[in-house]
């Protein structure tokens, strides 16, 4: 690996950073800023600042910043003027959710984009910006073969509350097939993370779901989100466990895994219903599959061995570049009208913490994009802001009892 010096920026915590993404533990050539702690305790512009500073200190030669889709404390502008300190690489998730309302926004001040969309590439390539398409990427420490007998026919292990998941398990169960669920909202209940390889293992047949999540405030006005499959990382957990996975369809699973050799798929009930029989009824081929699956992902996609491919694409696309450009950041109302929401409920924040000097600096920015920018956003991020006080007393209420 050519980078030496790498500083991530990140809104969680380095550890979390660190396993999530295959970096390994206490390696030298990374180091760790997360700009969340730094706008709690100084304030969104005295953030910008220690974060530029800790750049010039440290002059790394790759930064890599990590954007959730609701990240919009930062403006575009700060990010480019980031990127004249050292060469800067945004790392975006669930870009399937959030590409068409922030990544595409944010992505006009990197140097490159790695994205886990793996068509989103083609949208920040037309960008002239490049991107890099960032496969699953799961840890073989975490999930692994664990020798247990199969006593569990279907079974699914995530978030049952999203999409509809249980309309899909109802239906096996309406049918005669005995499946179990663990995790949110499920009789299984919560899983550790020490106990899934087990679980997987147990199981004959481990079902994905790859609808994307709920629209939230950040992407409620595209409702076209509702058709997207997205890319999930529970095929490659399950496949490093030995076990066999049967998904539905999402159009980049070809891309990952040979379609009926490495993993099975189904496309609605009828066709999840037909394939639940079929490979329930045939135990080497179901195996078979399974153990091809393991092989691709321990080759392609366990961490310790994506890290460093990504980190040489990342290497190639900067030296490929002909000459690198500082745009203008180009913003459409929708994002402004974002921006203003969180600054919004960042002084709210503030001011329940008694942080009045970051309250205040807060405030004229709010009226950065014009009046009726404000009015807007404002509005929502009252309403946001409400939502998210009431959560955090039903959480406290919770604690007390």
């Amino acid at each position: 690996m050519a980078f030496k010096n790498i500083l991530a920026i990140t809104p969680d915590g380095h550890e979390g950073y660190r396993s999530s993404r295959g970096f390994k533990k206490d390696d030298p050539a990374i180091s760790y800023l997360d700009f969340f702690p730094l706008i709690r305790r100084h304030g969104i512009r005295e953030a910008q600042r220690l974060i530029a500073q800790a750049v010039a200190d440290k002059k790394p030669d790759l930064l890599l910043v990590t954007l959730l889709g609701a990240n919009y404390q930062f403006p575009i502008d700060f990010f480019i003027d980031l990127r004249r300190l050292a060469p800067l690489v945004f790392f975006f998730y669930d870009d399937e959710n959030y590409l068409e309302v922030h990544g595409r926004y944010y992505g006009q001040a990197a140097d490159a984009v790695v994205t886990t969309d793996y068509f989103g590439t083609q949208a920040y390539s037309r960008m002239g910006v490049p991107g890099i398409f960032y496969p699953p990427n799961i840890s073989s420490e975490l999930f692994y073969p664990v020798a247990v007998d199969p006593d569990i026919d279907v079974c699914f292990l995530g978030d049952c509350t999203k999409s509809d998941r249980m309309d899909y398990v109802n239906f096996l169960l309406s049918n005669g097939i005995k499946v179990e669920i663990f995790g949110k909202g499920s009789k299984g209940g919560h899983i550790d993370a020490s106990r899934m390889s087990e679980i997987y293992c147990r199981a004959k047949i481990n079902l994905n779901f790859s609808k994307t999540d709920d629209l939230s405030w950040v992407n409620e006005a595209e409702p076209l989100l509702r058709r997207v499959r997205q890319n999930k990382g529970r095929p490659v957990e399950i496949a490093l466990t030995g076990s066999f996975c049967l998904t539905e369809y999402y159009p980049a699973l070809p891309h990952l895994f040979e379609i009926g050799k490495e993993i099975g798929y189904f496309c609605d009930k009828e066709s999840l219903l037909a394939k639940v029989r079929y490979y329930l009824e045939n135990e080497d081929e179901r195996r078979t599959v399974a153990k091809r699956g393991y092989h691709r992902a321990l080759e392609d996609y366990e961490a310790i061995r994506n890290i460093p491919r990504i980190l040489e694409k990342i290497e190639d696309a900067l030296n490929s570049r002909p000459c690198p450009v500082f745009p203008t950041a180009y913003m459409n109302d929708d994002v402004k009208e974002r921006q203003v929401n969180v600054l919004f409920v960042h002084l709210i924040s503030a001011l329940r913490r008694r942080q009045i000097g970051v309250a205040l600096e807060i405030f004229p920015t709010l009226f950065q994009h014009g009046l009726r920018v404000f009015a807007i956003g404002a509005l929502s991020g009252v309403s946001r802001g409400i939502s998210i006080l009431r959560k955090q007393m039903r959480h406290g209420s919770k604690k007390s009892s």
